[in-house]
């Protein structure tokens, strides 16, 4: 499994009250280590290709290309590929952040075809400003983090509140 992981280390005197704690890309390579488990934080998961299940709260859902799977904190959950195409996706760790979804759910998961170039091209060049760390990173990420947010509440067919967690 290709798994490259990026903290994201803000200066606290700088830090907002949302904040992105890392980036990660992962790609199956048949060593899938796939393990229910949850964050105290809210996780955004972009898959990049491939096809596969999620599974949050013992129930599993289908997920392919260009899915957005959005998890609340502390919901149990775990991806596991299946198919010809391998599973590829990017997830960011963000704290100060909470959805709340129509009906109450933990989590929610859309298909975001129509906001691929928008969407992904977000999550890709955090990851690579994690990746170069060159001059002025934290504050790209960060903006662009809340320029995601504000595409996120845009596009979703089910409304959602951004709330400032305590």
């Amino acid at each position: 499994m290709s798994n490259l992981k990026y903290q994201f280390n803000l200066d606290s005197k700088n830090q907002d009250s949302v904040s992105l704690l890392y980036v990660t890309s992962a790609s199956y390579e048949g060593d899938w280590p796939s393990y229910i488990h949850s964050h105290c934080f809210t996780e955004l998961f972009y898959v990049k290709s491939g096809s596969g299940r999620f599974v949050i709260d013992e129930k599993s859902f289908t997920i392919e290309k260009n899915d957005l799977i959005i998890v609340r904190p502390n919901i149990p959950h775990t991806e596991i590929s299946e198919g010809p195409q391998p599973l590829s996706y990017i997830t960011l760790g963000v704290s100060g952040l909470s959805f709340s979804f129509k009906g109450q759910q933990e989590y929610s998961i859309f298909s975001c075809a129509n906001q691929q170039k928008y969407l992904l091209s977000y999550f890709r060049s955090m990851l690579s400003e994690l990746e170069t760390k060159q001059e002025g990173y934290e504050n790209i990420c960060t903006s662009m983090l809340n320029i995601l947010t504000i595409h996120l509440k845009r596009i979703t067919d089910s409304a959602f509140e951004v709330l400032v967690s305590e």
